[in-house]
């Protein structure tokens, strides 16, 4: 199974409810991803760092 990264769309609203105060585990489940899959967006987010994909493999 090939890996993919989350559309940007995806990480963006994943952000918008974290901003908005939902929990991340709740997050996550609402979304179909892993808590440290929302973890890592959340802290992206915070920090300014943008929410595009970083490049998969070498």
């Amino acid at each position: 199974m090939m890996v993919r990264a989350l559309s940007l769309d995806l990480r963006t609203r994943l952000a918008a409810a974290l901003k908005e105060g939902m929990t991340v585990r709740a997050a996550a489940k609402r979304f179909g991803v892993s808590a440290a899959t929302a973890v890592c967006i959340g802290q992206l987010d915070r920090l300014g760092k943008g929410l595009m994909p970083a490049k998969i493999g070498g």
